[in-house]
């Protein structure tokens, strides 16, 4: 019983910081939260202590149609790297981020529909043990660009590309934002609260040196 098994895990790196068996417990309760969706300790999840694991927080996302911004905010700083497949059969294109050293909830596991004509959807989950995953299925995309900005840290996706739907106007009130909840996805038109969040990402965004995560697949 998965379930089971956690609990006591759970009491080992609860009770036993210093035992024998606390090291094998965290490995098997990461295990177990990556195969069965069972949430992890918060001892075992932090920003800045030793051997915790960065907490990766649900995704937003704003579209319009020729430009989408994804955000993507973690409890810490951490180490990411991404790449670009290519259609193959029944597989669409998909750009992918990994998060080293990482969990997410299993609440914040459930695909984020966008269908805006850029992106299809956005996934989230723990691809392995300590690492987690982030995949942007692409309808139709030109190039793209990911950077990470501090305070608090958060890893921003910039795609661009002629959007096959036109959803929005984005420099008007129309423009979408959703957000992933613990039930499910919900849609939601931006305020004033909303535009001078973007408008303060940008202007952040403009004073950074120039990202080294920028990919253009052309």
């Amino acid at each position: 019983d998965p379930k089971r098994a956690a609990k006591s895990f759970r009491k080992i790196v609860s009770d036993y910081p210093q035992g024998d068996m606390h090291a094998q417990a965290e490995t098997n309760l990461k295990i177990l939260s990556k195969d069965f969706d069972i949430p992890l300790p918060k001892v075992m999840i932090g920003s800045s202590q030793l051997m915790k694991l960065t907490n990766v927080l649900p995704v937003k996302y704003w579209s319009s149609k020729d430009y989408t911004r994804v955000v993507i905010n973690t409890s810490g700083p951490v180490a990411y790297d991404e790449e670009l497949l290519e259609e193959v059969g029944t597989r669409p294109r998909r750009l992918y981020i990994d998060f080293h050293d990482s969990y997410t909830e299993p609440r914040y596991r459930s695909p984020v529909p966008i269908e805006d004509g850029l992106l299809q959807r956005i996934r989230t989950g723990q691809y392995s043990p300590d690492t987690v995953r982030v995949v942007l299925d692409i309808e139709s995309i030109s190039d793209y660009k990911i950077f990470s900005l501090p305070d608090p840290f958060r890893v921003v996706i910039d795609v661009r590309g002629q959007s096959r739907k036109v959803i929005s106007d984005f420099s008007g009130s129309k423009a979408h934002r959703r957000t992933q909840s613990q039930d499910q996805s919900i849609a939601k038109l931006p305020g004033k609260k909303d535009t001078a969040y973007l408008q303060r990402e940008n202007r952040q965004a403009a004073r950074q040196p120039f990202p080294a995560h920028v990919s253009h697949p052309g």
